[in-house]
């Protein structure tokens, strides 16, 4: 038994056959040699979980050959276009807190830059400082 395990590992390894022989090969080299009978050879190849994968395999091959996988990915595309507004609303309430100057960036109210004086606020690498400062980022 431990040879024809052997020899089969070694076509599948060295490509010497081609991969769907090598994997039928114990279905016929066991009962040629009289290690075990081809029906519990050919139930072991058989089991209930790896035709349940088979299966599967099969299927997900039909729904990738003829495009199926497609329609529910369009479907959800255009379900977030349809739901982005109401998301957007929700990024709105977040922006509500942030102050814009287009010369000193994005400040944050939230008491991380005193008491929301944007001059107070540290500023960000490549920022110039608030108030004069070199004006030339680094």
């Amino acid at each position: 038994m431990l040879g024809v395990l052997a020899w089969v590992f070694l076509w599948w390894i060295t490509d010497a056959v081609p991969l769907a022989v090598a994997s039928m090969a114990p279905l016929f080299l066991f009962p040629a040699f009289g290690i075990s009978s081809a029906d519990d050879i050919a139930k072991a190849y058989m089991d209930d979980v790896i035709a349940l994968v088979l299966g599967s395999f099969i299927l997900a091959l039909a729904v990738e050959h003829y495009s199926i996988h497609r329609r529910p990915a369009l479907n959800i595309t255009s379900l977030h276009r349809v739901a982005a507004p109401a998301a957007a609303g929700h990024l709105r309430h977040d922006r509500v807190h942030q102050h814009v100057d287009p010369q000193h960036g994005v400040h944050h109210h939230d008491g991380a830059g005193g008491d929301g004086d944007p001059a107070a606020a540290p500023a960000r690498p490549g920022q110039r400082q608030a108030g004069g400062g070199s004006g030339s980022p680094s």
